[in-house]
């Protein structure tokens, strides 16, 4: 798997934990994020701001709630 695929997988997973909240998946991200595995540690080491941006917002473009209430523009 590449960076861009084990990024987008960690973060879908926390979005979807956390009631579909960006904010709230990117806190619990980096409060928990030595206890992440290492496959995605090394992947948000590895992948640009630029690019987290990118799949973040993909994932807001991709989740039906986000489309329902307008909250893509991140």
């Amino acid at each position: 798997m590449n960076y861009e695929k084990i990024y987008k997988l960690y973060i879908r997973s926390a979005f979807s934990d956390e009631c579909h909240n960006i904010v709230r998946a990117i806190i619990y991200i980096q409060k928990h994020f030595y206890a992440m595995p290492k496959e995605f540690r090394n992947a948000d080491r590895e992948l640009s701001d630029e690019t987290k941006n990118r799949i973040i917002q993909s994932i807001l473009w991709e989740d039906e709630l986000a489309k329902r209430f307008k909250l893509c523009r991140v």
